[in-house]
């Protein structure tokens, strides 16, 4: 589950063997409080045959004891397609085509949820499983290679760019029933209203130094 630029990735072969494993330094941090975990880690490439500059800020953000939200941050100049994957565990998943919110559900009964948050920026999706050319749609099981769905959401932006994930487990039920919208500041923030069905909502705030997360209930309103 990782960022591509015009389908490119990190490419580790072409930075020493030093440098693949020196400490992170600043390009890693974390810290924690009541409400949420994040950490943060910076990835400046080089990027697999391409020449540009490009910088990576994934931010991952646990809002306890329930979901996690992904900020990625890209860095740059021009106009560039994103390629957001995202490998799933074997079953049935199933992509919404309103939302583009992706549902994996599992025999037993529990589920999960990737719900893309996106802002202006429109996106495709492509889904895969057990495709050998390209090699995609795989997982490990035991040794062995098991087909698992891939979503590739593609996304055309010009950079810098802000793409946010919500991932979101599912208990009961097909579906979580939650409602995410995402509204952006002229300074740069990205803040998300989350709305769960008994009534709850967070309010997350994600700025560029700090991230902000806020609950409230319909008893306590």
């Amino acid at each position: 589950s990782q960022i591509l630029i015009d389908g490119k990735g990190p490419d580790r072969s072409a930075v020493t063997f030093r440098e693949r494993v020196r400490k992170a330094g600043p390009g890693f941090s974390c810290w924690s409080d009541a409400s949420v975990d994040v950490a943060t880690g910076i990835c400046r490439g080089p990027w697999d045959g391409v020449s540009d500059k490009y910088v990576l800020d994934r931010t991952a953000v646990f809002v306890k004891p329930d979901y996690w939200i992904i900020r990625d941050l890209v860095e740059g100049e021009g106009e560039h397609e994103i390629s957001a994957c995202w490998q799933f565990f074997p079953g049935r998943v199933e992509v919404d085509i309103k939302t583009l919110t992706a549902k994996c559900v599992d025999a037993r009964g529990p589920g999960f949820e990737v719900v893309p948050l996106l802002g202006s920026n429109r996106a495709d999706v492509e889904i895969s499983t057990g495709l050998l050319s390209p090699a995609r749609g795989w997982v490990s099981l035991n040794g062995s290679d098991v087909p698992g769905t891939s979503c590739v959401y593609l996304v055309k932006a010009t950079f810098p760019v802000t793409l946010v994930w919500l991932l979101l487990p599912v208990d009961k039920g097909p579906v979580s029933g939650v409602q995410a919208t995402r509204r952006d500041s002229a300074e740069g923030e990205v803040r998300l209203e989350i709305k769960f069905p008994e009534g709850r909502t967070d309010m997350i705030t994600l700025g560029k130094k700090r991230v902000e997360a806020k609950s409230s209930s319909a008893i306590s309103r």
